[in-house]
């Protein structure tokens, strides 16, 4: 794993300052215009161009050859090579070079395609065109001109569309809405998706609007002169140097109408790359920083290539076998030259090399020229070609593609396939990832005495009563539509429950994208058709009205003027086409003064609005009551009222035939006189509304905490507080987000006291105003009487749960990453199984700084371990409830101590927009520790314990219940200071599982990081754990980068991180197929190829070996050169290479099926030594068989004459001579060798056998060399002459059967194996595993009936017939 520099702790610097003023503040002109002469403002800031690539046309050829040689194979080879001219007429050294020469460019090759494909992805994001103002002094002449994106510089004034990415860091100078509200989805930097407001300076709002068009900008010209206009749009800010805080940003501004003073900017004023406009026709905005200084850029790291944690381990093996090898060219050059000293006298007639240090020299190499097969070269060709095969199977597996949107999976890395078979932890974003970013009204209970609960599911809603609060609570089935079901409920025939049945419009189309799904995984099945009843009533409910009326109004929703739509979302029918909102809410003026209802027969307004909002929750809210009828048609300010809000309700009836339209029942207005807007103290908000009638309201909504509080509720209302609480407890348990809704009613007089007093406290400044305000806000809510129970569900991904389950079934550790608050993280945490509903949660959040993050760190770790660490280290402390005294003190006196030693320069701070000091900001850096050696004996003894778990505990919690670790960002800042981190990840291993909120990319990167040094440094393993990141946005690619495997997500907010990634996917769900079935199959078709390789290569040097006693120690093969070529390239090359391509060991269904099966090929189960030792001494015992068994049989082994085969054409029959010996060995070597593989072998598929007679051909490639080689090869006529031989043919049998024994007999206990572990997964108790595991019985079944689709009768007794009659009988 390439190691990563840019978590460290920053350090001060020209990108860390705050400080606008100094010179390190960066300083930009609007147009480029250094004054109002026209003279340009030159700068060496960055371009704009966005880089994903790893290489350029000019470093392609050095930094790939550079990455190539990280693998020892491609060194080791390289200097093998360079023996070939040590050693005189022993072989020929392209035998080695050109195989290598091949093998590193068919990488390039690989690694070049593959990055054409980055840059045509970049290439397509930079070539995106914007608005760009041009100003020429020369023509006097302003107009707006089409720039590359990657083309455009700071200090440009762009223009951007509606629903347009921004390109680059913009500061908002004006926008189509005349307040200057500008709504933008961060949901691609942060995982928000809601629209959050910010605005365009006020100062240029008016200015830069009148030239938003050039028919604009020429009516301007006409009226002013070139030189007024060039004045007006002088624009001068300094702010702060670029750095990767998303929520900070400081700046001041000024232009000529300022006449030099300068006014503050703040993190609104900037649009940062990433974001998306929405809700708003149009802004205007200057760059200020571009390319690689923007925000998102800082908070993403550079591609790198990535090694999987198998060619890691791939080097180590390389160099056991070298080091093998080494030693047994030293052991045999000192045999062979101790031989030649003894005998060289008795063999006078031998000429032997003079005994010299050099020629000792020489003798190595000839040897290392045999031992150097240890080694093959052909295992990187085979390498590669199974990356790429494997990758290509990925990218086409129809099971994960996505027919909507018309999206396959595609793998972006080919070098990290075996890698997915192997993943420990994976790290989850959760907004678009895990959910669809869609909030949905589920559910809802009006409050009456009935207890009306509404049930919203897929756009079909009815009605439930219950006639009294002991009823039973909702039935979760009836309430809550199951994933994948078509349900319709209908509503009651009682005229006391009428309620609204609406007909969803896209219901159908839904429907048919489901089969279409279905039929593409085979499981489409005929659907029920339910009968609905409509009422006949044309009105609902009126307490339904008045609650959904509420709904419209308690809001701060904006209506989008850009869009409506009719009956349907997606087409708009002539009777309701595109109706200008002003003209609707200027019609509106002339509604009856009566009681503000018009019925309209013509001109009706849109049925349907599309809303802009800050809340998800909110619009989900607002747009569930605009489907039910009551529909929020927009606001205006009223200034005869003081300038309230004028909100306008439309109101429709919700119950037609699907076959009619809605009717139009009319309009009323409302007045809000104030918003009290959410804030994360008091957990609700609040509005002050006049009714038409002339009564007034305090309408609210929130948490039930604040909502339901005894001291601030009715007297009364302690029925109501039940039955909310029974229903808030019910949604939260099914995964719904739940908000509860109350209302005041008050007489004029108090509500304009208490309007009057909260205008009053806006009015003051500083402490006295927030207090003031807190004091109004708990008059104003006080008293609330709770009407309703509302249960939004944040829409999961398809298949979320499952997926989620099957991962942690496999031994996967799933810690969820997000940007989004802990409320709502939790929510979806226990909506897909991460978090279960026995789980107890420990929470870390809202830490202010070091010292009481470690406190809470060691608090809760000494809850979870006090009993087994106070004996372990003979500490006595109080128990539980005295902790807190004991542990404080210590906590305080070694954080202060750390503090001390901790250089000041290594740290540096920033302010937010409110000027709030912000404390120090870690981030993770392996080389960043504190050397404490003075710390108290209690820390001392807590930092002994050595390791650190590896996985988590399944149920830490006291009364053996799981724990559930929530922390925010803002404590982790500081979790991760050097004095902590260790403490920190040892709490999060000691929880069954971790949830981390508010979390800014590079934390996510950090955590990452911390996952995978902490636990190699602090584990017994000490090896890294293989990690995955998967999430959709930009804000994940820092995370996926740092992770061994990224995956991406096709995102609706950009494709960054499917871009970025290793793995891009259509939908999580497709995340078990990809990691259970895909990862599992790779990495056993890979590390099984390799120990074919390591196999059939110690086989063939064991071989030779053994010749070398019988020759005097001598360096002299029995056969020639061309064998030794094909041995390893063509001989065995594709029968290893099919069987690593399309293997299929465990069928897919099983695997999937069975998620614990990927547990068996963890921690690189087929690399462990014991296991490689096993196939090296199957090769030793072929090397040894194929040998001695022809040596005796054919050439007598010294004690028996040799054999003969018939020579045509001579009167006497042949010999056996050395080469002969030498031949008939290497075909029994090479049979052997193909069988091992064949037996291997469990799915012969057509591929498999293909490549098998494939093999085969290599016969005649021998016959022909033989024929038509040279008479003093080695090999001439040696294979026909082997042919007409009946010892050969006899002895071949025998050595072929005797050394394929062994590895039948291992492929029998192999299968063996295999089907005890896949039947052992279905059973739940490990007890009852360790039962099964130890019977012989079960063993000797599954050696009797193998993998069969019933696994389970190796487990339990099979019914006789007479039995399963009884049974069928009996059914």
């Amino acid at each position: 794993m390439v190691d990563c520099k840019c978590f460290q702790r920053r350090r001060k610097g020209k990108h860390d300052t705050t400080n606008t003023t100094n010179s390190q503040s960066r300083e930009v002109y609007a147009n480029g215009l250094l004054n109002t002469k026209g003279d340009q403002f030159k700068h060496n800031y960055c371009n704009n161009a966005i880089t994903s690539s790893r290489y350029t046309w000019y470093n392609f050829f050095p930094k790939n050859l550079f990455e190539q040689f990280h693998n020892m194979a491609n060194i080791y080879f390289v200097l093998i090579a360079i023996t070939y001219f040590f050693v005189d007429s022993f072989g020929d050294v392209s035998v080695t070079i050109m195989p290598l020469v091949v093998i590193i460019g068919l990488s390039m090759i690989k690694d070049g395609l593959e990055d054409i494909l980055r840059h045509r992805a970049d290439k397509q994001l930079n070539s995106l065109e914007f608005q760009v103002l041009n100003i020429d002094f020369n023509k006097k002449q302003i107009q707006w001109i089409t720039k590359r994106a990657a083309s455009i510089s700071v200090g440009d004034v762009i223009y951007c569309k509606c629903n347009q990415a921004f390109p680059c860091d913009l500061l908002l100078l004006t926008s189509s809405n005349a307040t200057g509200q500008v709504y933008i989805t961060t949901a691609n930097l942060d995982g928000e998706s809601n629209a959050k407001k910010y605005y365009a300076i006020s100062k240029m709002q008016s200015i830069y609007s009148e030239y938003a068009t050039d028919e604009m900008i020429d009516k301007k010209l006409q009226h002013s002169s070139f030189e007024y206009v060039i004045e007006e749009l002088f624009l001068k800010v300094n702010c702060q140097p670029p750095n990767e805080q998303l929520n900070t940003f400081e700046g001041r501004y000024t232009n000529k109408q300022l006449n030099g003073a300068s006014l503050p900017l703040i993190i609104t004023n900037l649009a940062l790359r990433g974001a998306r406009l929405i809700s708003t026709d149009y802004v205007i905005g200057l760059v200020l920083y571009t390319g690689k200084d923007t925000k998102l850029s800082l908070n993403s790291k550079k591609a790198k290539r990535k090694y999987s944690s198998r060619e890691g381990l791939s080097n180590v093996i390389l160099l056991m076998f070298m080091g093998a090898m080494i030693g047994l060219t030293i052991i045999l050059s000192i045999l062979s030259t101790l031989w030649i000293k003894q005998n060289s006298v008795n063999i006078w007639y031998v000429t032997f090399e003079q005994l010299t240090p050099w020629q000792f020299v020489r003798t190595m190499f000839r040897f290392l020229f045999t031992l150097n097969y240890l080694i093959p070269i052909s295992i990187l060709v085979t390498t590669e070609f199974q990356q790429l095969l494997l990758a290509f199977t990925i990218s086409n597996d129809i099971e994960m593609y996505d027919p909507v949107e018309d999206l396959r999976s595609r793998a972006n890395n080919s070098q990290l396939a075996d890698e997915l078979g192997q993943v420990e932890f994976l790290f989850s974003d959760k907004t678009g990832t895990l959910t669809q970013n869609q909030m949905v009204l589920r559910s809802c209970c009006v409050l009456d005495k009935k207890e009306h609960v509404y049930k919203c599911d897929a756009g079909v809603v009815s009605s439930r009563s219950n006639s009294n609060t002991n009823a039973n609570t909702t039935n979760t089935d009836d309430t809550l539509r199951k994933e994948g079901e078509e349900e319709v409920y209908s509503s009651s025939d009682s005229e006391e429950d009428d309620a609204a049945v609406v007909i969803d419009e896209n219901a159908q189309s839904r429907r048919n994208i489901q089969q279409t799904a279905n039929k593409m995984n085979g499981k489409h099945k005929s659907k029920t058709s339910y009968n609905v009843k409509h009422p006949k009533l044309p009105d609902m409910n009126p307490k339904l009205r008045e609650f959904l009326t509420i709904v419209a109004l308690c809001h701060t929703v904006e209506l989008d003027t850009t869009k409506t739509t009719g009956e349907s979302t997606t087409s708009t029918t002539d009777n309701n086409k595109s109706y200008d909102t002003t003209e609707k809410l200027n019609n509106s003026r002339k509604l009856s003064n009566k009681d503000n209802v018009t019925h309209k027969d013509s001109n009706l307004p849109p049925r349907f609005y599309v809303y802009g909002a800050t809340s998800p929750d909110e619009k989900a809210l607002v747009e569930a009551a605009s489907r039910l009828g009551v529909v929020f048609a927009g606001k205006e300010r009223d200034l005869a009222e003081g300038g309230s809000n004028r909100v306008y309700i439309d109101y429709w009836s919700c119950s037609p035939a699907p076959d009619e339209q809605a009717k139009y029942l009319g309009q009323k207005s409302y007045l809000i006189d104030a918003v009290l807007e959410f804030d994360s103290v008091r957990k609700q908000m609040s509005v002050m509304v006049r009714y038409p009638d002339g009564s007034y309201y305090v309408l609210s909504k929130g948490a039930e905490v604040p909502m339901l509080d005894p001291e601030k509720c009715p007297v009364n209302s302690g029925k109501r507080r039940t039955a909310a609480l029974k229903y808030v407890n019910e949604y939260a348990i099914n995964g719904l987000r739940t908000l509860v809704f109350g209302e005041r009613k008050i007489d004029k007089a108090a509500y304009m006291k208490l309007l009057n007093d909260l205008k009053a406290a806006s009015g003051l400044i500083g402490q006295s105003r927030v207090t003031a305000l807190r004091e109004c806000y708990y008059k104003i809510e006080t008293d609330m009487k709770p009407i309703a129970v509302t249960g939004i569900e944040d829409k999961l991904q398809p298949g979320v749960k499952g997926c989620i389950q099957a991962l942690k079934e496999a031994g996967i550790q799933i810690w969820i990453l997000t940007g989004d608050k802990a409320e709502t993280a939790i929510t979806v945490s226990q909506s897909v199984g991460h978090f279960t509903s026995n789980m107890t949660l420990i929470r870390l959040t809202g830490c202010q700084d070091l010292h009481s993050t470690a406190y809470k760190i060691y608090e809760q770790l000494e809850r979870l371990t006090s009993s087994m660490f106070h004996e372990q280290v003979g500490i006595k402390q109080p128990r539980l409830s005295f902790i807190g005294d004991s542990i404080l003190p210590r906590v305080q006196a070694f954080i202060s101590d750390t503090i001390s030693r901790t250089s000041v320069s290594e740290s540096y701070s920033y302010a937010n927009t409110d000027n709030e000091f912000k404390p120090d900001v870690y981030y993770y850096d392996e080389n960043n520790n504190s050397n404490n050696n003075k710390v108290s004996p209690w820390i001392k003894a807590r930092q002994c314990e050595l390791y650190i778990r590896r996985k988590h505990k399944k149920r830490p919690g006291m009364a053996n219940e799981p724990i559930g670790l929530v922390i925010d960002g803002k404590t982790i800042q500081y979790a991760l200071h050097p004095s902590v981190r260790k403490a920190f990840l040892d709490l999060c291993m000691r929880v069954t599982t971790v949830l981390c909120c508010r979390m800014t990319p590079l934390q996510k990167a950090s955590i990452v990081k911390l996952v995978q040094i902490g636990l190699a440094k602090y584990t017994r393993q000490g090896v890294i754990p293989v990690t995955a990141a998967i999430g959709d946005g930009g804000n994940d690619v820092a995370m996926i980068l740092q992770a061994n495997i990224g995956v991406g997500v096709y995102g609706k907010e950009g494709s960054e991180a499917a871009r970025a990634s290793d793995y891009a996917l259509t939908e999580f769900r497709h995340l078990q197929r990809l990691l259970l079935l895909h990862g599992h199959w790779s990495y056993y078709r890979i590390t099984i190829t390799m120990l074919f390789f390591y196999h059939k290569c110690v086989a063939f040097v064991a071989n030779q070996m053994c010749l070398t006693y019988f020759t005097g120690f001598s360096e002299i093969p029995s056969f020639g050169t061309i064998l030794f070529v094909c041995y390893n390239l063509t001989m065995t090359f594709l029968v290893s290479m099919g069987y690593g391509m399309w293997e299929q060991h465990i069928k897919a269904k099983i695997l999937l099926n069975k998620p614990h099966l990927y547990r068996a090929m963890r921690h690189q189960a087929n690399l462990k030594a014991w296991y490689i030792l096993f196939w090296v001494l199957d090769g030793v015992w072929h090397g040894i068989v194929t040998f001695f068994i022809p040596y005796f049989c054919l050439v007598g082994g010294q004690y028996f004459s040799e054999a003969f085969f018939y020579d045509s054409g001579k009167i006497s029959n042949g010999i056996y001579d050395f080469t002969m010996l030498g031949n008939a060995s290497f075909i029994c070597l090479w049979v052997a060798i193909t069988l091992r593989s064949t037996i291997w072998t469990r799915d012969f598929n057509l591929m498999i056998i293909t490549c098998h007679v494939c093999t085969n051909l290599n016969l005649f490639i021998l016959f022909m060399y033989q024929t038509f080689g040279s008479p003093l090869s080695s090999e001439y006529e040696r294979y026909s002459q082997l042919g007409r031989s009946p010892a050969f043919w006899f002895t071949f049998l025998i050595t072929v059967m005797v050394a394929i024994g062994p590895a039948i007999c291992w492929r029998i206990a192999s299968d063996t194996w295999w089907t005890v572990q896949i039947g052992l997964r279905s059973v739940p108790k490990e007890q009852r595993r360790k039962f099964y595991r130890k019977n012989p019985l079960v063993w000797l079944k599954a050696l009797v009936y193998g993998q069969q689709d019933d696994i389970e009768t190796i487990l339990y007794k099979k019914p006789t017939t007479r039995e399963e009659v009884n049974k069928a009988f009996r059914e």
